[in-house]
């Protein structure tokens, strides 16, 4: 049905359009460089558009709704893109795939007569950069549009019957055995040696000592990086584990690890995080969103989770309660050792276990190049985990 009224009322806007050029090219400069790279990857997969010849409109506009973008089945098609958001994502680290994702989600419906698409892929990931429209169990519409994956997110987008990739295979693929603690702490008391951080009690935030974990109590509106600093660089094959458990009344309030860099100039945060809506998230401090939500089933626990990073090549590999969810490339060059937790706004969390692991601790570690003792830093920030449009 939905196929036969637009169709209707294509037929219906060419009989009022009169003396309209129905191959009409009008594309906003700043959209022109994305539709340029759909012709190439078209063409890579066996298409060939000439839009300047057929026709396209793509121009900015005020969408109402939360929608980021507006395709029209007129003739030639017309895409409307929310100036707020457009502007808004490109303020940000990968903003330029963002912008393209939607260019091409846009185009997917307009040039390639695609609805939307709202399976999943075996790991959880969606399986299209077509999905869209009504929300599937309220799940956010971000997807991992980098590296492998937006490989083959482009190549779905013309062939619908494209394989499951190797990326989404639910199954453990990385070697996880020979390594060993160089980092570990208790929280055991309020030494040094077991607490790391120094008990304190000050407006925005109280660390202490409860029951041999760490307690850190959160004053603030904002959310806590609290970042300790062992010579482990993040560009060694690493294993990064936590025990934690997060009290807030926030349903949608994110909790969980981080670990990169926070050197002045070079900040670079991955976090790997839980709210209590059972949803698991993956993403980067400088991106506008996360990368993704998943949401694996009989994962979480009610209370204490146990999250843990295994960085084995150029790829992180993500577990939770001792079960594998989820891997993704690693695409950051910059040199660091910042490891911790996130602490959502007005939260109390605790800690226990804390480690960082090598493979084959006799291995030269990389020391980051401005820390060689351990430091121990504490992020006060408004941090927003946006959700995609």
């Amino acid at each position: 049905m939905k196929q036969l009224f637009k169709h209707i009322s294509l037929i219906l806007l060419v009989a009022l359009s009169g003396c309209k050029d129905q191959s009409e090219y009008r594309v906003d400069p700043e959209f022109e460089p994305y539709v340029t790279q759909f012709s190439a990857e078209a063409a890579l997969l066996g298409h060939s558009f000439n839009f300047e010849q057929t026709g396209l409109i793509i121009e900015f506009a005020d969408l109402k709704d939360n929608k980021a973008g507006l395709c029209h089945f007129e003739k030639p098609i017309r895409i409307e893109i929310d100036k707020t958001y457009w502007k808004a994502i490109g303020e940000y680290s990968g903003g330029d795939l963002q912008r393209e994702h939607l260019i091409f989600h846009e185009m997917g419906h307009g040039i390639l007569d695609r609805d939307h698409e709202n399976g999943f892929l075996p790991n959880g990931d969606w399986k299209s950069l077509m999905c869209g429209g009504d929300r599937v169990d309220g799940k956010s519409w971000n997807i991992n549009y980098a590296g492998e994956r937006r490989t083959y997110y482009i190549r779905e987008l013309f062939d619908e019957n494209t394989a499951v990739p190797d990326f989404a295979d639910p199954v453990f693929r990385a070697d996880s055995s020979d390594f060993k603690n160089v980092y570990f702490l208790s929280f055991d008391s309020e030494s040094k040696n077991d607490a790391g951080w120094s008990m304190t009690d000050v407006a925005s935030h109280k660390i202490s000592i409860e029951n041999k974990r760490l307690r850190f109590e959160s004053k603030s509106e904002a959310a806590f990086f609290v970042l300790v600093r062992p010579s482990v660089d993040v560009l060694t094959d690493f294993i990064f584990e936590l025990d934690m458990e997060c009290q807030t009344n926030d349903l949608n309030a994110q909790s969980g690890i981080v670990f990169g860099n926070n050197e002045a100039g070079y900040e670079s945060l991955e976090y790997f995080s839980v709210n209590k809506r059972n949803s698991v998230f993956t993403g980067n401090r400088n991106m506008y969103s996360f990368r993704v939500e998943l949401r694996p089933e009989n994962v979480l626990k009610p209370n204490r989770q146990k999250f843990k990073v295994l960085k084995q090549g150029g790829r992180f590999y993500l577990y939770l309660n001792d079960r594998y969810i989820y891997n993704f490339q690693y695409e950051n060059t910059f040199l660091g050792n910042s490891y911790g937790f996130l602490v959502p706004p007005g939260a109390t969390v605790w800690l226990d276990n804390l480690r960082v692991a090598l493979k084959n601790s006799n291995q030269n570690m990389r020391i980051s190049k401005s820390f060689e003792n351990d430091t121990f830093e504490i992020i006060e920030e408004k941090i927003l985990f946006r959700e995609i449009y």
